[in-house]
């Protein structure tokens, strides 16, 4: 997209300083949108990661005879989500 200086923009006509001040618009708010989807898409990231994580604990801790109130404890994993990483193992 071509940005227009200040004179540029005065020499246009009504209908093409609406078009171009219409345009921009229309770019500030797509590069919005893709900006808090990338954030968003890091902050999925990160959560991913973090259950990997408590999921490798919980995974350790079951290995090491852990019971089940000390996996749930330690990890912060939901009961559904340790019996879902039970029946995988």
């Amino acid at each position: 997209m071509k940005f227009l200086d200040r004179a540029e923009v005065a020499k246009l006509t009504d209908e093409d300083r609406y078009k171009y001040e219409r345009s921009l618009k229309v770019y500030r708010d797509d590069l919005l949108v893709m900006n808090t989807a990338r954030e968003e898409g890091r902050e999925e990231g990160r959560e991913d990661g973090r259950l990997l994580e408590r999921l490798d604990i919980a995974k350790k801790l079951i290995e090491n005879g852990a019971d089940t109130q000390l996996i749930l404890s330690v990890t912060g994993l939901s009961f559904d989500e340790l019996v879902e990483l039970k029946a995988s193992l």
